[in-house]
């Protein structure tokens, strides 16, 4: 079955970072921040409802062979907010990538899915997860 939520294009090229600290199954189970804590910082970090966004992510999950970790994080150089996002295939064979949310409009990170490269739009993920969580 066709995944509705992507679009095959090519996305932005952001930047991958390789930090084995990120790597987590739980990307707020660091030992040091709580779950709760670690929604608040989301939150103010960019004002958007990260609770819809993570239960869509979740909800991927379950219906793609990925782990998804979703952690926040800030450009050392603009200050301004993005997120990381970490996905990994079920059986791990495609090892760890980084990749990042930029900004709130729009999620552009490119991962493999059949060969392809793929784009992530915000604007499809914020209706999905509303009318998931209606």
């Amino acid at each position: 079955m066709e995944n509705p939520f992507l679009k095959n294009e090519t996305a932005e090229e952001l930047p991958v970072i390789h930090n084995e600290n990120f790597f987590l199954e739980d990307s707020y189970d660091d030992g040091v921040t709580s779950k709760e804590q670690y929604i608040e910082d989301c939150k103010l970090m960019n004002n958007y409802d990260y609770i819809k966004l993570h239960s869509f992510f979740e909800q991927m999950k379950q219906r793609y062979p990925l782990h998804i970790s979703i952690l926040p994080s800030e450009n050392k150089n603009t200050k301004k907010p993005y997120y990381h996002v970490v996905l990994r295939s079920e059986n791990g064979s495609s090892g760890y990538k980084l990749y990042a949310f930029k900004g709130v409009e729009k999620i552009i990170k490119t991962y493999i899915m059949d060969g392809k490269r793929v784009e992530l739009d915000l604007h499809v993920l914020k209706e999905k997860a509303s009318q998931n969580n209606a």
